[in-house]
């Protein structure tokens, strides 16, 4: 019974026979290798596990003391020999006692963990299969050892509870016993149930254990005032071994199943000639499953019918129309569907892709005029998944060979966008930009690489004007940055041949200039879309071109820091101190000037 909730998991899930058989492979492979330690590791939970209980039973009885005037007849005869104060004076000092050990004995399973862990991997002298190689194998020999240990105690408080409270006992066997039943008979006939519980299997072994303590606590309280108590000793024992039995259990059953999900790493670091293998299987209902032909229809369907008032054929139609779009992101699906003239794309995020679904939604909803971007029609829930669907004019994805020719027309497009103030305010509360972002360290970091004395010259000539170069950025106006701006992600629509960016998952706010791609010719199409950007835009007519080449290089400087391209950021930082110096002689010559009029 005490394995009941241990081992519900495992068996719910329709391979309780292999898991079962790896944990005890896994089990007599730490007997076999390291016996001594292994016992060691056990017993001293255990031990650790009562002193915690002491620690924390002892003090009841003192309060019990506290509100007596003698020591009261129901404690153990032993305690009547000693006076009232004198015994809380000792009942304190063994609740300090305790606890030490209750330290001391987790400082030494540490300390055994470590060194077994040690000298199972060694012996099966192996290639450092990844990185935290030894702490994932310390943390599975610890949680064994402790999983082991805890239903061990368990197993003795239902002995011990047996011997003073037989009643007691049966209740708390009783309900592991049920518990057991119940979940396995719901779990095996219904597989959303067993998702849901695998999902959130810390939170529902919780509540198992938190409910087992209610039963036990109003069992008490049954006994006490219907039937024939035990002494108030035995019913605080009672509640606090429910309570550390139900809670050693869930959290063996939580361990059991964390160490059979890294089943794959523990075999090859743990058993001789089983390699690291890194199998990709998808479970039914994951985000993959719903991209799969037959299943991505039924997703697909609803949103062409809510947002697009489109009467859409069967689900198997429309599944076998739709063409697979590269997303520019990883867990993102992304199809194009075509009928009668028109087209539509629709997008289905994985479950960690949700914020970037209502990052994309923020711009696209209300989106500024004349952005290259697909004319968001919405977004909805299909079970856990984000999905939107957008319209695009019809025409094809730009193909790989006039990508580089084409993308300079879609930044010059961007940077003639005027940004809605609403949506400037919105972000710069949320995220940051540029300037925010420079950092110091930058050239603390630049000048490991730094070598020539121009280099140096230039480090020296960034590090004292590097307020003035934030402050600079600052005042720049701001424009949207895509990232996504890649190979596979523009579109061309046939009759206007227009451009526009599909994915925009990732966009940001940068001053003017950031993101502009720097090398060859880039910096005379920069100066063309600035001329033109003038035009379009109130906040660009007293902007400087040099402002926006060091907004360029600046956000350049970053990407290489970031990235670790030191070199390449050294001489990103020449061209970037060579540019700031010449403003800096301009405004020294304009006050000098400005000094002699007066």
């Amino acid at each position: 019974m005490v394995w009941g909730i241990a081992w519900s998991y495992l068996l719910l899930t329709n391979y309780e026979v292999k898991a079962g058989r790896w944990l005890v492979f896994l089990g007599a492979k730490f007997a076999w290798v390291v016996p001594f330690r292994t016992s060691l590791v056990v017993l001293l939970t255990l031990f650790s596990q009562i002193a915690h209980l002491l620690a924390f039973l002892l003090p009841l009885k003192i309060v019990i003391l506290l509100g007596s005037e003698g020591v009261p007849r129901y404690f153990p005869p032993s305690f009547a020999q000693f006076d009232r104060d004198l015994l809380m004076v000792i009942l304190g000092i063994a609740t300090v006692g305790f606890f030490v050990a209750h330290t001391l004995a987790e400082r030494l399973i540490d300390w055994v963990t470590k060194s077994a862990a040690h000298l199972l991997v060694e012996r099966n002298k192996k290639l450092v299969l990844f990185e935290n190689q030894n702490q994932v194998a310390e943390g599975a020999y610890q949680g064994f050892a402790r999983a082991l240990a805890g239903l061990i105690f368990c197993f003795l408080a239902l002995i011990a509870l047996a011997w003073v409270y037989p009643e007691m006992a049966m209740v708390m066997g009783g309900y592991l016993a049920l518990v057991t039943v119940l979940v396995l008979g719901i779990c095996s006939h219904s597989e959303r149930t067993r998702d849901w519980v695998s999902s959130n299997l810390s939170g529902f072994l919780a509540n198992l254990s938190a409910l087992g303590f209610f039963c036990v606590f109003g069992y008490l309280v049954v006994d006490f005032v219907v039937l024939q108590p035990p002494g108030i000793l035995t019913a605080i024992l009672a509640i606090l071994a429910g309570r550390q039995s139900f809670g050693r259990v869930a959290a063996a059953a939580g361990g059991l199943y964390r160490l059979y999900g890294q089943r794959e790493k523990l075999d090859a670091i743990f058993f001789h000639g089983r390699p690291l293998l890194r199998v990709v299987a998808d479970k039914p209902g994951s985000f993959w499953q719903h991209l799969a032909p037959g299943q991505r229809g039924k997703w697909v369907a609803p949103l062409l019918r809510e947002f697009c008032d489109v009467e859409t054929p069967a689900q198997e139609e429309i599944d076998e129309k739709l063409e697979w779009q590269q997303p520019a992101t990883l867990n993102v699906g992304a199809f194009i569907y075509r009928k009668q003239g028109v087209v539509w794309m629709a997008k289905l995020f994985g479950q960690k892709k949700g914020g970037a679904s209502q990052h994309e939604a923020t711009l696209l909803a209300d989106a500024p005029r004349g952005l290259p971007a697909p004319e968001f029609q919405g977004s909805s829930q299909y079970d856990a998944f984000s999905c939107g669907v957008y319209r695009l004019a019809p025409g094809k994805v730009v193909s790989s060979q006039h990508h580089g020719s084409v993308r300079f027309q879609v930044y010059s497009e961007l940077l003639s966008v005027e940004l809605p103030k609403p949506l400037v305010r919105r972000y710069l509360r949320s995220m940051s930009t540029l300037p925010h972002r420079m950092s110091a360290t930058w050239l603390e970091r630049l000048a490991v690489a730094v070598v020539t004395p121009e280099q140096r010259r230039s480090l020296k000539g960034l590090s004292l004007h590097w307020q003035g170069l934030r402050d600079l950025l600052s005042a720049l106006p701001l424009v949207i940055y895509n990232p996504s701006l890649k190979p596979g992600s523009l579109w061309q629509a046939e009759s206007s041949g227009d451009l526009c960016i599909l994915h925009w998952e990732k966009w940001s706010l940068e001053p003017v200039g950031a993101g502009w791609p720097l090398g060859g010719k880039a910096l005379d199409q920069l100066l063309e879309a600035h001329e033109q950007a003038r035009k379009h835009r109130k906040s660009m007519r007293h902007c400087p071109f040099e402002h926006l080449v060091l907004a360029a290089l600046a956000f350049e400087l970053e990407q290489h820091v970031k990235n670790q391209k030191l070199d390449m950021a050294a001489e990103t930082a020449k061209q970037l101190w060579q540019t700031l110096e010449g403003l800096v002689e301009v405004n020294k010559l304009e006050k000098e000037l400005g000094g002699s009029d007066h």
